[in-house]
């Protein structure tokens, strides 16, 4: 009984410490770390880096979907010579000026374990006493990395050395510290820093269980959808592989089983990827075609629904996209015409343009109450 009791506690003890660890104060350093700037993550309204390639400014902004960080992002590239004419000097040739593009975006989710990262930002060690020689020498003299993080309407700016090894060293009101690297990588990196995702809902654990879905095409009909025999509460990595899935998409007008309209669904949800965002004055709106419009349900104790817009310009060669998550216009990818092919195989969107030949849109609304022909052309859900 006095063993049981013993390891009772320790069970006890072992589980607790657990918990604790998993519910630490997100504001706590890790072990070993000194705090170099402390502050909660999301207090942070706008982040500045400013770098010889690149420059990144982030600024807190309030969308249809709750707050975001939207991103301006500035790269600059040297283009190489140009190589020497027959006979010419190669000394001669001067570099052509330096190239500068500058990005617009909504920031992908990494700008969120780069808020905690600040938040606070810990470093390896404080330097007490460092050489002006060797501040000079990892360029800490004159700095020209430079970051400044805006809390609450008060800023602080921290210089940078340039990259040694897999640290930086930074300084803050005369302190000079080392962190590691990776701790400010979303912004010292070229890699680009905008959003990626149609949707707000996880690729891998939340758009597989979406219940329900409409459809609106191109001509205003709208279509419902259920998804049926979604296994939401099997663990993702436990997840049949969609072959297996017994999960399927129904028209809710037949609830029948529709091998092409499963597999339309599954494409449209997962296919249609961005390939950059739209920047100002390239183009707008109102100049581009509405194809279809897509809404999922994810029905639960969270409820959650998103709308994404497929566009295409007047001839059908560019295709664009926004969604309740991009926050702006997006231009899509079309590897072999996959967005094309895409509009081409809506089997029941055809079905539903053929039923309605020769009928008006009262006698199609009496007939089929969950296709509305809807005034104005396509107006998304």
């Amino acid at each position: 009984m006095k063993s049981t009791i013993v390891y009772g506690g320790i069970l006890f003890l072992s589980l607790g410490g657990a918990w604790m660890r998993w519910t630490k104060d997100p504001n706590r350093l890790a072990e070993g770390e000194v705090a170099v700037l402390r502050g909660d993550a999301d207090k942070i309204e706008k982040i500045t880096w400013t770098s010889p390639k690149i420059d990144r400014e982030l600024t807190l902004k309030s969308g249809d979907n709750g707050n975001y960080f939207h991103l301006t992002e500035t790269k600059r590239t040297q283009p190489p010579k140009p190589k020497p004419k027959e006979g010419e000097d190669p000394s001669t040739i001067e570099l052509p000026p330096e190239e500068t593009k500058i990005t617009e975006c909504k920031a992908a989710d990494r700008v969120d374990k780069l808020l905690n990262n600040l938040s606070p930002l810990g470093a390896s060690r404080e330097l007490n006493e460092i050489t002006p020689e060797r501040k000079l020498e990892v360029e800490l003299t004159e700095p020209k990395i430079t970051m400044e993080i805006q809390r609450k309407g008060k800023s602080s700016t921290l210089s940078f050395s340039k990259k040694v090894g897999s640290s930086y060293y930074i300084e803050l009101d005369g302190n000079v510290f080392l962190i590691s690297a990776s701790k400010v990588s979303a912004l010292s990196s070229t890699r680009s820093l905008c959003n990626r995702s149609m949707w707000g809902l996880d690729r891998r654990t939340e758009l597989p269980f979406v219940t329900k879905a409409r459809l609106t095409t191109q001509d205003g009909q709208s279509i419902s959808m259920t998804q049926q025999d979604v296994q939401e509460n099997v663990e993702p990595q436990r997840q049949p592989s969609p072959d297996k899935s017994t999960a399927h998409w129904v028209n809710d007008e037949t609830t029948e089983k529709d091998p092409e309209l499963n597999a339309w669904m599954n494409k449209a949800i997962k296919s249609i990827t961005i390939q950059a965002y739209v920047q100002p004055n390239e183009v707008e709106e109102k100049d581009l075609v509405k194809k279809f419009s897509l809404q999922l349900e994810k029905e639960g104790k969270k409820s959650h629904l998103e709308t994404m817009h497929v566009f295409s310009d007047q001839k059908n060669e560019n295709w664009y996209g926004k969604s309740t998550y991009t926050e702006g216009l997006v231009k899509l990818r079309n590897s072999n015409d996959s967005i094309k092919n895409l509009i081409k195989e809506m089997p029941f969107a055809n079905e539903a343009e053929e039923s309605t030949e020769g009928t008006s849109t009262e006698e199609t609304n009496e007939k089929s109450p969950t296709k509305e022909t809807k005034e104005g052309g396509s107006t998304g859900p």
